[in-house]
């Protein structure tokens, strides 16, 4: 082949790949072009500052503050913002399924609607109103306020926003995102307690410099949020909560301050009566709320896990159950003479190890079931340990002494390891 052939070919080809290359970029602006006519709210979630749903007897105005949502009408209270920021997901990607021109909205269900959703960026709003569901109850009837036509579209999207209203009030004792916290100050009459994270790290400071988990901390955190007070209603700002309070909680970091103040006992003489901030709202809350969350001592947060290693750490594993021992090495993943489909249970093993934490020092003796040795990517041990069992209890036994521990799972996942990597014929 000869040069000028070669150029014809050359330039043939780029032609080619020319027409092709912009027929799929057509191809693409015209996918776009419909999918933005089919869009029904041109407003994004994260562009959304109010947002409100109205029904016939009721209505509710949802606005953002400082990043979070807030439920500013008919009361002030805190919104559920993961429930509301899914919800409101749903309803700004509804899109337009089907187009019915010239509809009557009352055949509809849409005169009147069952509910109108209003979403404000700021400077401009957009309202849609929706009707009644179709005869296969995956698609609602809708129109846009002002539009002439009626359409339709997932009734997935509009599920949650069609609930009870009073759905959407946070009644968590503490919400926050724990990842964003940084200090929490739980104090009791004059008993205080202060924890800092840094770096991914938390300490406390008071009482006393202290050594703990910071996982129990995120399981503290998550757990206040998961807790529901009662009766919660809106409320006004104390003039010096602190000060007038028997107890309280209070969350500072990336995110604006949370706090809950226990102001006295409820006149049941069952719980107690609290107020919360971001948003100043009144609750009660039960006596077990009130002894698992404020009256706790600083051992509640101690770091009782017998090892202080990481799993990505981990680069040798030498496991054995009941006398048969295999060595696991991580490449990629983890295996055993280059079969890796016990990658995952042994990653399953070095989280557990992770996690052991002891109840209490012990000196009973068991059954030996299991031995664990870990080795880093320093080639340093990280840890080293037999597993006896005795009387349905699980002891670790290690250089630093024999610990009952919380759990039974570890030798069932080292057997399970040893298994996946040598499978029985």
């Amino acid at each position: 082949m000869n040069s000028r052939t070669t150029l014809i070919l050359a330039i043939v080809f780029a032609i080619v790949s020319g027409v092709y290359i912009a027929g799929e970029l057509a191809k693409n602006k015209k996918a776009e072009k419909e999918l933005k006519e089919k869009r029904i709210f041109t407003i994004t979630p994260e562009k959304a500052t109010s947002v409100t749903l109205a029904k016939s007897r009721e209505a509710i105005r949802f606005e953002k503050k400082d990043g979070i949502w807030i439920i500013t009408s008919p009361e002030r209270h805190l919104a559920k913002n993961w429930d509301f920021g899914n919800m409101l997901y749903l309803i700004t990607e509804l899109k337009k399924d089907e187009v019915i021109r010239g509809g009557d909205p009352a055949e509809f269900g849409l005169r009147p609607p069952s509910l109108i959703v209003t979403v404000s960026d700021g400077e401009k709003e957009e309202t849609l109103l929706l009707g009644r569901r179709n005869y296969t109850g995956v698609s609602a009837y809708a129109k846009l306020d002002g539009g002439d036509d009626v359409f339709m579209v997932s009734s997935i999207g509009v599920s949650d926003a069609e609930g009870k209203l009073g759905s959407f009030i946070d009644r968590g004792l503490l919400s926050c995102e724990p990842d964003k916290c940084d200090k929490l100050t739980i104090r009791n009459g004059t008993e205080s307690m202060e924890l800092i994270q840094k770096d991914g790290k938390w300490s406390m400071s008071k009482p006393a410099k202290r050594k703990i988990d910071g996982g129990k901390v995120l399981v503290y955190l998550q757990a206040l949020s998961g807790v529901e007070g009662g009766d919660v209603r809106e409320g006004s700002e104390p003039a010096a909560p602190e000060k007038e309070s028997l107890a309280f909680i209070k969350a500072e970091g990336r995110m604006p301050e949370r706090a809950i103040y226990v102001m006295g006992e409820a006149k049941d003489g069952k719980g107690f009566n609290c107020i919360r901030k971001p948003v100043w709202e009144t609750m009660t809350i039960t006596r077990e709320a009130y002894e698992n969350f404020f009256l706790i001592k600083p051992d509640r947060f101690d770091d009782t896990r017998i090892f202080s290693f990481e799993c990505e750490d981990a680069a040798k594993a030498k496991l054995s159950y009941k006398g048969k021992t295999l060595l696991f090495e991580k490449k990629r993943e983890w295996g055993h003479e280059g079969n890796t489909l016990c990658s995952s249970a042994v990653n399953t093993v070095m989280w557990e190890i992770e996690d052991l934490s002891y109840k209490a020092p012990t000196d009973l003796k068991g059954e030996k079931v299991a031995d664990a040795e870990i080795t880093g990517k320093d080639g340093k041990v990280k840890a080293k340990f037999s597993v006896e069992e005795k009387d349905g209890k699980t002891i670790i036994v290690n250089d630093k002494g024999r610990w009952i521990i919380e759990g039974d799972k570890i030798a069932k996942l080292i057997e399970l390891a040893i298994k996946e990597a040598v499978p029985s014929r």
